[in-house]
């Protein structure tokens, strides 16, 4: 970390948004990585919409992952 930064925080992710956060290429993994968070909790919030567990899923693709 840079020294001459000081986070005042104990969480991680504004510490690393902190160091690396003008880094083009941590925003483009940061995008990518927040589109997938989203699309799975799109699919678990359909699947606890409609009743279902995991485990009443055994065959289906892994989406969530």
């Amino acid at each position: 970390m840079n020294p001459n930064t000081n986070p005042g925080t104990s969480d991680a992710a504004e510490i690393i948004d902190l160091e690396f956060g003008d880094d083009p290429a941590y925003q483009e993994l940061r995008a990518q990585e927040r589109a997938k968070s989203q699309a799975a909790q799109a699919i678990y919030d359909a699947r606890r919409a409609a009743g279902l567990t995991v485990w009443s899923l055994p065959q289906a693709p892994r989406l969530q992952d």
